[in-house]
């Protein structure tokens, strides 16, 4: 018996990966990685976060963003991105599960956010790209 085809809204983008290298903006010294690939179920994508150098007991709001390191409209909802609590090391991570298929193409980034009352304040960024291109 032949698997089933994969939904039309997958075909391309199963185990494609995007990942970037996140750099320090505004005087911070918050750097790290980020990643977004496709979820367990059809239509969905995590996107996986991972940062140095943060203010330990800090919280920083973060999120995969159309476009490049300036501004565009959040990939999925906002609500899906946790804040990434940072422990005494200056560490860490966080994991969003996105109602979205992962794109095929496009400008894609990652932003964090130099607190939830500061947003407007980029404090981290880094321009996804598919692995191995």
């Amino acid at each position: 018996m032949r698997a089933p085809a994969a939904p039309a809204a997958m075909v391309g983008v199963q185990g494609m990966k995007w990942t970037t290298t996140l750099k320090p903006e505004a005087g911070s010294q918050v750097a790290g990685t980020a990643s977004l690939e496709a979820g367990k179920e059809p239509g969905t994508s995590i996107a996986t976060i991972s940062i140095t150098g943060g203010t330990p007991g800090a919280t920083y709001p973060w999120h995969v963003h159309q476009g490049k390191c300036t501004a565009g409209p959040v990939f999925g909802s906002g609500a899906a991105y946790k804040p990434v609590k940072v422990g005494s090391d200056g560490t860490g991570k966080a994991t969003a599960n996105i109602n979205a298929a992962p794109p095929n193409s496009g400008d894609f980034h990652v932003n964090v956010h130099a607190s939830p009352t500061d947003m407007k304040t980029i404090v981290s960024c880094g321009e996804l790209t598919m692995a191995g291109m």
